[in-house]
């Protein structure tokens, strides 16, 4: 908290002590559990980058790249001389990219997410968000679905690129209560729509 003043539930501002926000600081910001991530130092320990001050995800960068066709014909490289004939020439089924990358998360789940560079792309995630779990010991890869007609390999990410974004959330295991019925709310059972547009 930076600023001295706050609106009310009525709009109006009411101040507060320097003092008050001292406080708050320290309750909300300065006596946060310190996370450990354990990176494994296999010489692609570099493939997951720290985000920057403000920012929430780990880049992720990719080290190799395999395309799959039809058949399971496979073709994986770790640089980007992909022959010509893959290009342009028939769409695969996915790209797995391997960033080798391993990690210990411990008590924290790592959340695979798109980065917004990929709105520039003919990609998807095929899994929409990848989840990596506590107990998961090899390496971090993300499979995407190529969106065009034609597959052509400069319109996608290259090996060495950042390919994604991880992101680490506590790992949580609430207990299945079985109930008889289910409290009453005013939305009920209206589903898709019933809030609105």
């Amino acid at each position: 908290f930076q600023a001295n003043k706050l609106k009310n539930k009525n709009g109006k501002i009411k101040k507060y002590k320097a003092e008050q926000f001292d406080f708050f600081n320290k309750l909300f910001f300065e006596n946060q559990p310190i996370i450990d991530i354990d990176v494994l130092v296999n010489g692609f320990e570099k493939n997951i980058i720290s985000p920057r001050e403000g920012d929430a995800g780990y880049d992720l960068v990719a080290s190799e790249a395999t395309v799959v066709f039809k058949n399971n014909h496979k073709i994986s490289f770790s640089d980007n001389n992909l022959p010509l004939q893959y290009s342009g020439f028939e769409k695969p089924l996915y790209i797995e990219y391997n960033t080798k990358v391993q990690i210990n998360s411990k008590n924290f789940i790592c959340l695979l997410f798109c980065r917004s560079s990929i709105s520039n792309l003919p990609l998807t995630l095929s899994n929409g968000v990848g989840v990596v779990d506590p107990s998961y010991r090899g390496d971090i890869k993300l499979r995407f679905r190529v969106l065009k007609d034609k597959f052509v390999w400069n319109e996608v990410y290259q090996v060495g690129d950042k390919i994604a974004q991880a992101i680490f959330i506590p790992l949580s295991k609430p207990s299945l209560n079985l109930v008889s019925s289910l409290q009453e709310t005013q939305r009920s059972v209206n589903g898709f729509g019933s809030t609105g547009k």
